[in-house]
């Protein structure tokens, strides 16, 4: 998670303020926003003839 974010993503715990570094498994939209951006990622990728890659969640399969 940018800096500039991690506000977004804090919580306080036995009066300590904490924040995420990197999305956390739990939050709700977490599989969205990953598979967002790793669609813009792999976007240009260049396959070998007839291949195809398939993204479900966090897993790949070409």
């Amino acid at each position: 998670i940018a800096e500039d974010s991690q506000h977004l993503f804090a919580f306080t715990w036995k009066g300590q303020l904490l924040t995420w570094t990197s999305l956390p498994q739990g939050f709700t939209v977490s599989p969205m926003i990953f598979s967002r951006l790793l669609k813009d990622d792999l976007k240009d990728i260049i396959l070998p003839g007839g291949s195809i890659l398939v993204q479900y969640v966090d897993d790949l399969l070409l």
